[in-house]
């Protein structure tokens, strides 16, 4: 919390209180098993708010549309840079990865996006979602 991280004994005791949450999400079958990011995410932001944080700042994992993060309504989305990684996930092309990413985006919220090496592909990746963005130089 503020610059600290959480520590080793408080961890702990989240894994220990929420494990049994995962075992009973995996038993249950119809969401498959839970993965290390996913646990992680839900515990922190469990631990985010039974601590009352007021602000955090959360990265996606791989993109934005199914990433485990976009639970959350933000008062800012911030895209970084759009590049061919996590093809076999994301897509083949800059526009593919351009609409994943974009999945973040929540109506009335504003987005930032940082310079981009291919601004064209990337325009036109969100130009598919219906979005309009200006991309910063």
């Amino acid at each position: 919390m503020g610059l600290e991280p959480i520590s080793k004994e408080s961890f702990a005791c989240l894994v220990q209180e929420l494990w049994p949450y995962v075992l009973e999400v995996g038993r249950e079958g119809s969401y498959g098993e839970m993965t290390w990011f996913e646990f992680m995410i839900g515990a922190s932001f469990y631990f985010f708010n039974k601590n009352k944080i007021d602000i955090q700042v959360v990265e996606t994992g791989l993109g934005g549309r199914l990433d485990a993060t976009n639970i959350l309504m933000p008062i800012l989305s911030v895209i970084t840079s759009i590049s061919l990684d996590h093809t076999a996930i994301l897509g083949d092309t800059i526009e593919e990865i351009t609409f994943e990413k974009g999945g973040i985006i929540k109506p009335q919220i504003p987005v930032i996006v940082s310079p981009q090496p291919y601004p064209e592909k990337v325009s036109k990746g969100f130009l598919i979602k219906s979005l309009k963005i200006k991309i910063l130089n």
